[in-house]
């Protein structure tokens, strides 16, 4: 699996502008949670 963290084009990249998107895998198994993060700015998951 490829992941980037780039946010995708659409009509909410001017509102997350100095996010990037993070992914941390949850214990053990094959999930993960994705959240934006930015300098100064709150995480959003």
């Amino acid at each position: 699996m490829i992941v980037s963290d780039k946010l995708p084009a659409g009509p909410l990249t001017a509102c997350l502008s100095g996010y990037r998107m993070e992914q941390d895998a949850l214990g053990r198994s094959a999930a993960s949670v994705f959240r934006l993060e930015g300098e100064g700015l709150p995480a959003l998951f």
